[in-house]
């Protein structure tokens, strides 16, 4: 910045200011677009950002969200609308990032010895895969995906394979009991839930098939837009079939694949990507909380991380 914009910034506050102040807001953003490497491929990141931050200009002005030249506070609601004319996909700018030989994922699992390497052409081969299968169930932009999973390479996948499709992710760990399960997903309606059949703890294996058909019967009853409930394998679980009502082995559900290739569906930077959760207590129920893709786009991208967490290759 004070290289290219002839300033003498100093600290972390001098930035601060200086990007938020009326007349310097667009040239940071700017900057931070191309320095954040988040143009999509083949975009000419210049002639995008001049047609967004000229309607964005135009948009806050009018609604006079901006900072005075004089530092006075003015209201940030509603919020300002980032680069309102540009499309983007996380899942796109995620894996589009390592070399097809280099590891995306070290996972390890209790119980399984070893770490678990996948590769970033492993990965995208599964994604694909996940996208395919999702996209013969008729997946939709917006519409809910998810999971009562523990942190692993299916999560990631599945996630990923959501939010190529734009549809929205949100997962539950695979400990939780049947109640929490219930409080969390009859909020948001999903169509498709994923659930590990087991899960290891202090050395146990604990068998969730008495748990997943409970939930799954109720999330039905309530909601008549669930499509399935998908098994899924897992690293160390138990692989026997169920008699659960709309539920299918992860087998059957690849096998739904009919090969189509994976296409990143873009949207803007508003647009829903994952809901969580609050802890939620004894008197009341967890509380949905959506994130945009905005907000996870800036935290995942390489120059996010090297300036805000100082992460380095290796």
């Amino acid at each position: 910045m004070n290289a290219k914009h002839r300033l003498t910034l100093k600290s972390y506050r001098d930035l601060q200011r200086w990007s938020v102040d009326q007349d310097n807001y667009r040239k940071f953003w700017e900057d931070a677009y191309s320095f954040l490497r988040i143009s999509p491929t083949g975009v000419e990141v210049k002639r995008v950002l001049a047609e967004a931050c000229t309607t964005r200009s135009a948009r806050l002005k009018s609604a006079n969200l901006l900072l005075s030249k004089a530092g006075r506070d003015v209201p940030l609601f509603p919020p300002p609308e980032f680069f309102p004319d540009e499309r983007f996909s996380i899942a796109e700018l995620i894996l589009r990032r390592g070399g097809d030989n280099e590891t995306a994922i070290y996972g390890s699992f209790e119980g399984v010895p070893g770490i678990q390497k996948v590769t970033w052409s492993e990965l995208r081969a599964r994604v694909q895969q996940a996208y395919d299968s999702l996209g013969s169930i008729e997946l939709r932009a917006n519409d809910k995906v998810a999971a009562v999973i523990s942190n692993s390479v299916h999560a990631i996948v599945l996630c990923l394979a959501t939010l190529a499709h734009g549809a929205i992710w949100s997962s539950t760990s695979c400990d939780m009991g049947v109640k929490a399960i219930l409080d969390r997903y009859q909020q948001i309606r999903p169509t498709t839930v994923f659930a590990e059949r087991s899960y290891v703890y202090a050395g146990k294996q604990i068998d969730l098939h008495s748990r997943i058909s409970e939930w799954s019967r109720e999330l039905k009853r309530t909601n008549p837009q669930m499509k399935m409930t998908v098994l899924l394998l897992s690293d160390r679980g138990i692989s026997r079939r169920t008699s659960i009502p709309d539920c299918v082995s992860w087998d059957d559900f690849s096998n739904r694949a009919t090969g189509r290739k994976l296409v990143f569906t873009k949207f803007p930077f508003s647009h829903a990507a994952f809901i969580l959760f609050s802890s939620g207590t004894v008197s009341f129920i967890s509380l949905c909380i959506i994130a945009m893709q905005t907000d996870r786009l800036l935290r995942i991208t390489d120059g996010c991380s090297k300036v805000h967490c100082a992460f380095r290759r290796g």
